[in-house]
């Protein structure tokens, strides 16, 4: 047990040695002091100021490793201002994505929730390790084998769109876009053919009015309509299969189409 005893200074700890051993303390280190609650109660921590060594060459072996969703979300975090870290206001800026990878880094001590004595809410914080080796770059990201639905939430993030066969593809990716799909950014449809057209609500309205013009005009397979609007066949069709769903075409035929 660590005790405090008198000095000219004022108070000291002493740590016992086998505690300094497993945390690689050495005469001379600085350290921070930070007044919170543990469990409830009244508790001082003390943390390792390690900007002096910041400068010095770090080991592959010692480098903080995350993915790239973890990195992305410290980064995040880091560009916080303190008042603006506490947990109720963090949670409200993440999708159910960015809360997994929240959860993560928590299980990993990347980020610890913490409360001050004189505040009412709670603060997510980063080690100063964590915060360093993120600050420095001293950092590895770790590539994570190609997961179909990362493949398919990246496609729908950046082309606007994705199409899925497989429905526990479909059910996982739901899951992802969740709030997305709630708050009406993202349209979602089963089809006839049993496939799952998820397409942003934006790329809908960017093509509907030129889609319904034609469409008022005469009757068009996918493949004049695609070659009329200049764009991808396989988008095409995800628009068109929702536009179908909010009654404004009808398919009168395999892959012919006609406004109502």
């Amino acid at each position: 047990m660590a005790k405090l005893f008198s000095t000219k200074l004022g108070l000291a700890i002493n740590i016992p040695e086998d505690i300094a051993k497993e945390l690689d303390l050495k005469k001379g280190d600085d350290f921070k002091f930070m007044i919170g609650k543990i469990d409830g109660k009244p508790a001082l921590l003390l943390i390792k100021d390690e900007s002096q060594q910041s400068n010095e060459k770090v080991e592959a072996k010692d480098q903080v490793r995350v993915s790239e969703r973890e990195l992305m979300l410290l980064k995040q975090i880091t560009a916080l201002k303190s008042n603006e870290r506490t947990v109720k206001n963090i949670e409200a800026k993440l999708n159910n994505e960015e809360k997994e990878t929240l959860n993560d880094l928590l299980r990993k001590g990347f980020i610890i929730k913490f409360k001050k004595a004189n505040e009412e809410e709670e603060r997510y914080t980063i080690p100063e390790s964590i915060y360093e080796a993120i600050s420095n770059g001293s950092y590895i990201v770790e590539s994570a084998p190609a997961d179909p639905i990362d493949i398919k939430y990246r496609e729908l993030m950046d082309n606007g769109y994705t199409i899925i066969e497989s429905e526990n593809e479909a059910v996982h990716l739901s899951k992802r876009i969740e709030d997305l799909v709630k708050r009406g950014y993202i349209l979602a449809t089963r089809a006839f053919d049993r496939k799952y057209y998820i397409v942003k609500k934006e790329l809908v309205e960017r093509y509907y009015k030129k889609i319904i013009s034609l469409l008022k005009e005469s009757e068009y397979t996918l493949e004049q309509l695609a070659e009329k609007l200049d764009i991808d066949k396989r988008m095409l069709n995800a628009i068109l299969v929702q536009l179908e769903e909010q009654g404004e075409i009808l398919e009168v035929k395999k892959n012919v189409f006609k406004a109502v």
